[in-house]
């Protein structure tokens, strides 16, 4: 009876990790979300719940969390819900990307939580390396990633995307002078924000370097006189 009553438990954490995202960073990413992060868990469930067209800046410092909550807790739950969409996360430089992504891989192809959160989501191991993977789906024809990781100067998306993740598009190197944020600013620009389908979300996290950062720029964009992005800071 003991273990019977265990996995019921068991299950009902599962499905509810499948809808609640502070459930899956407990579940399946053995994390609890901090009091610091109560914005970042609404912003996320925000898009989880439905994506239309969301733009936040999360603002934190070094050691914030903020890479391992939303870079790997949040883009392998919204995976998980939406296995037949693309998703993008770029940062400052290829590698970067490419090790961040790596534990969102392990996550689908290893977790056992995952599997019982999300049991109709199987890795395309066919598809399967760092700088994209794909996870099975019924259309056989769609050639393009489930995920594809790489730096914002570097990674050419020649696809339409659902969602996209800029993680600390830029580190102290690229922040000290004007025309390398103005650079990292236009890549974005011109190669990136163009590729997003109607209703596709992007989160962008990251520290801020100066008042014409990257994370300044897009807080300066004015729609009809409203802000574009919403900026989500740690409390004091």
């Amino acid at each position: 009876m003991a273990r019977k009553d265990d996995l019921d438990v068991i299950k009902r954490k599962a499905r509810r990790s499948s809808k609640n995202l502070a459930a899956y960073l407990k579940f399946v990413v053995g994390i609890n979300p901090a009091e610091h992060q109560d914005g970042w868990l609404e912003a996320c469930q925000d898009i989880l719940n439905k994506a239309s067209g969301q733009r936040y800046c999360i603002i934190a410092p070094p050691g914030a969390g903020k890479s391992v909550f939303i870079g790997v807790g949040f883009l392998s739950m919204v995976i998980g819900l939406n296995p037949n969409n693309h998703y993008g996360m770029l940062s400052y430089a290829d590698q970067v990307a490419w090790d961040r992504a790596l534990p969102i891989r392990n996550i689908i192809e290893h977790s056992k939580a995952f599997k019982l959160a999300f049991p109709n989501v199987e890795p395309d191991l066919t598809s399967w390396d760092k700088k994209g993977f794909r996870v099975k789906r019924p259309n056989l024809a769609d050639p393009h990633p489930t995920l594809r990781a790489g730096g914002v100067g570097s990674a050419v998306v020649s696809y339409r995307l659902n969602g996209l993740v800029l993680d600390d598009v830029l580190d102290i190197k690229t922040a000290k002078t004007a025309r390398t944020r103005e650079k990292v600013y236009n890549d974005y620009v011109d190669a990136v924000s163009t590729r997003m389908v109607k209703n596709a979300w992007t989160l962008t996290i990251g520290t801020r370097w100066s008042d014409d950062d990257f994370i300044g720029r897009l807080l300066s964009l004015k729609h009809h006189g409203a802000p574009v992005w919403t900026a989500i800071h740690i409390p004091f």
